[in-house]
């Protein structure tokens, strides 16, 4: 029995991939609390390179905590969530200069302020349409809220979970049967865990990828989060949605080999390294 402490949540996990990745400057929006856990995290995030400057404090909250009981024999997990922190409002949002930046991530959750949020991108892009400015939302969690959210974005990750839900039993059935929900110039991409994953968009229709298990598995907290970075690295790069989601299968499988999100790199080979991350 072994225990260890560390900095989680979707979107933080993916930035730290993505600094690993090479990603050009990488920020974390989101709301913070006060106390030594949140200075364990903003600690974390800056040793990493991630910019935390947007971020919202609140006074007298208690950063969300999640205790995870991992399987030493399967790498499966059970979780058990705390939350009591205000979630990121639109007024939050408007702080940010959105001329800075080339891609902008959210996760599906608080959906009368996100779907506000997207709005204020949106109008954004049809000002300044000589800006690349791509946006790209998960839809995780099983919630019919957050199906309005579907035709938001350049690029949709959907959930096994919301897929099942919605009656499709494999990725590529999930892709192709939301794609309708989505922009008709939208990707729509959905993990399948061992199965793989599989991605659809109007250029390159149906695309696979085999999953890159470990040799043992590990943990597989932050798979997920993982797989997510290494496609919107990979497409903010220019490559295709096929490339794009075979390396996040391959990321996504270094990540379950291991504890944690450091040096995920060093289980690539130097080929995939040199293609896909350039080093």
């Amino acid at each position: 029995v072994d225990q260890a402490w560390q900095r989680g949540g979707n979107a933080s996990n993916s930035s730290s991939v993505l600094v690993q990745l090479r990603s050009s400057g990488c920020e974390l929006l989101t709301t913070l609390a006060t106390g030594w856990e949140t200075d364990f995290v903003v600690a974390d995030l800056q040793g990493r390179g991630i910019c935390l400057e947007h971020c919202v404090v609140h006074e007298g909250c208690r950063l969300p905590t999640s205790y995870v009981v991992l399987s030493q024999e399967t790498g499966a997990r059970t979780i058990v969530h705390y939350r009591k922190l205000p979630e990121l409002v639109l007024a939050d949002f408007q702080r940010v200069n959105l001329a800075d930046y080339k891609w902008i991530h959210f996760e599906g959750r608080n959906v009368e302020e996100v779907l506000k949020m997207l709005a204020v991108v949106e109008s954004h892009r049809s000002s300044h349409p000589d800006q690349e400015l791509h946006v790209s939302l998960e839809i995780e969690k099983v919630r019919p809220e957050l199906h309005c959210l579907f035709d938001k974005a350049d690029l949709v990750f959907v959930s096994k979970e919301v897929a099942q839900v919605l009656g499709h039993h494999t990725a590529e059935s999930a892709v192709r049967g939301l794609k309708d929900r989505t922009k008709s110039w939208a990707s729509i991409v959905c993990a399948w865990g061992t199965a793989g994953a599989d991605g659809f968009n109007q250029q390159e229709k149906h695309v696979h990828s085999d999953a890159f298990p470990p040799e043992r598995l590990v943990d597989t907290l932050a798979a997920g989060d993982t797989f997510n970075a290494g496609i919107i690295h990979c497409l903010c790069r220019g490559l295709s949605l096929e490339a794009a989601i075979s390396f996040g299968c391959r990321i996504a499988g270094a990540k379950c080999g291991q504890r944690g999100l450091d040096d995920l790199l060093k289980h690539l080979p130097k080929e995939i390294q040199k293609a896909f991350v350039g080093i």
